[in-house]
């Protein structure tokens, strides 16, 4: 048996609000899709990263794109960061 190698469900702007510990929490995913029944998140930035460490603004959308991947699609879940 072949593994699903089709994309399902694509949806681009999708608007999520995360509830955390009482504190809703907006965010805008620019497309998602299933594939082989895992979820799959793409965020496109127009700007270039410059600079390294745990502060700087690409590694801020790295960490939501990572958190938004585990919280909406489990361990299975694929995200990607495309500048």
């Amino acid at each position: 048996m072949n593994p699903d190698t089709h994309i399902h469900d694509i949806a681009p702007n999708i608007n999520v609000v995360l509830n955390r510990d009482g504190k809703i929490i907006p965010n805008e995913l620019d497309a998602a899709f299933r594939r082989n029944n895992r979820l799959h998140i793409v965020e496109w930035k127009t700007r270039q990263f410059k600079g390294t460490g745990e502060d700087t603004p690409g590694a801020e959308a790295l960490y939501k794109l990572d958190t938004l991947g585990d919280l909406m699609g489990g361990l299975k879940a694929r995200a990607c960061l495309k500048p």
